[in-house]
């Protein structure tokens, strides 16, 4: 961020994840955290275009690969062969910008592969394993065509000199459909494989929002897997909170209703992290946040519709609208907003939902907490600092490969 508006730049690709076959080096889906074992879940990824078939040479195999909103589908071209993996290497590279990938318009391509792992959601482990042991989905299916989707689902590569399939997994047929990775100004999303901070691996997608004044790249986030929620979720990565300055506002169990200013100075919240949890209360209620100028009526506001017991609730930020599954022994429900500017992201329980969305934010910025019935919340809310630093800063900083 910095001031006036955002400074991240863009990225585009459309991306499938597919298992290799059995015999290759595995990449696997395993826990953050806890004891239990790595689990193979074997996959390449192809990133390709959206009109034209794209191109990719695999171990000498080049393959056509077409792809639409709704299916995929892989034909091999004249040289035929088995899929091998390609492994990503010790030393990852920075992202390949293609062409036309910055501000991507209608048609544009990319191609390029490597193999992918994701991680568990913390406190998911016993989850995973109970569905690992019934059968449970084993590819990514990523796609870039009216905005980003991914659907979960079991790949069958065939035997040689054969086209694959990728199938809904039985007992998962829902997480089979399509989804929209952010229902709001999100596009041409790319994905790699990084390092995290204490030395593991993670999956982080970078996503294009198409907002004023000229589209930016949204916060870096880390994919990981929630198999109680039959979910994919995004968080921003971990190093973001190095951008935090003094908390402005920290309080916890602040007691909301109607509308309750955090008492900011005016212009603050204009970019800034704002991080709520809310109690869930035991009736139905609609609570959240509200960022915006105190006298212009500018600004926007993110809530959650919920409704007691219910297993998903309807969750907004400005017109954009998505549903959030929720889990029976859940609490609470978190929100975490960035401000920008000219435009939002907001998480809903830690990336279950993410929405990107237009903004306009005066000098006067001031952010509250809204809701129609008293809920407790959790409130801490942080200037975010610039993002440029001093060159003589990035040649001096340690080096992850080395």
């Amino acid at each position: 961020m910095r001031d006036g508006h955002s400074a991240r730049a863009g990225g585009a690709g459309r991306l499938r994840l597919r298992p290799a076959p059995r015999q290759l080096d595995k990449a696997e889906l395993q826990p953050d955290h806890g004891e239990h074992a790595a689990r193979p879940v074997d996959a390449v990824a192809d990133a390709v275009g959206r009109v034209a078939a794209a191109h990719v040479q695999l171990d000498g195999v080049r393959l056509r690969v077409q792809q639409g909103p709704a299916r995929g589908q892989v034909v091999r071209d004249r040289k035929v062969g088995r899929l091998s993996a390609v492994r990503v290497p010790e030393r990852v590279p920075a992202p390949r910008r293609h062409a036309g990938q910055r501000g991507c318009a209608r048609g544009c391509r990319a191609a390029s592969s490597a193999s992918s792992r994701l991680q568990l959601v913390a406190g998911t482990e016993a989850a995973y394993e109970e569905a690992r042991r019934a059968g449970m989905p084993d590819t990514v299916h990523k796609t870039s065509c009216g905005g980003d989707w991914w659907q979960l689902g079991s790949y069958d590569p065939g035997a040689p000199r054969s086209v694959g399939s990728f199938k809904p997994t039985p007992g998962w047929e829902d997480v089979f459909a399509q989804k929209r990775i952010d229902q709001g100004n999100f596009y041409a999303s790319k994905d790699n494989e990084y390092p995290t901070l204490a030395g593991g691996k993670r999956r982080i997608n970078w996503g294009w929002a198409t907002v004023p004044p000229a589209s930016a790249q949204t916060l870096p986030r880390e994919v990981t897997f929630n198999a109680e929620a039959r979910a994919l979720q995004q968080y921003p990565i971990e190093e973001i909170a190095g951008l935090r300055a003094a908390a402005a506002f920290d309080r916890r169990g602040v007691a909301v209703r109607g509308s309750v200013g955090l008492g900011v100075p005016a212009g603050v919240a204009r970019q800034a992290e704002l991080l709520v949890s809310f109690a869930l209360p035991s009736e139905s209620a609609t609570f959240g946040v509200r960022i915006g100028g105190s006298s212009s009526g500018d600004g926007i506001g993110c809530s959650v519709n919920y409704t007691a017991g219910a297993a998903n609730a309807s969750v907004a930020c400005g017109g954009v609208r998505d549903s959030l599954p929720l889990l029976a022994r859940e609490t609470s429900v978190e929100l975490r907003v960035f401000a920008d500017w000219t435009f939002v992201e907001a998480y809903f329980q830690r990336g279950r939902v993410a929405i990107t969305a237009k903004a306009a934010f005066s000098p006067d910025t001031v952010a509250s907490l809204t809701s129609n019935v008293t809920v407790a919340a959790d409130v801490s809310l942080f200037p975010m600092k610039s993002i440029w630093v001093d060159p003589d800063k990035v040649r001096a900083a340690p080096r992850v490969y080395k």
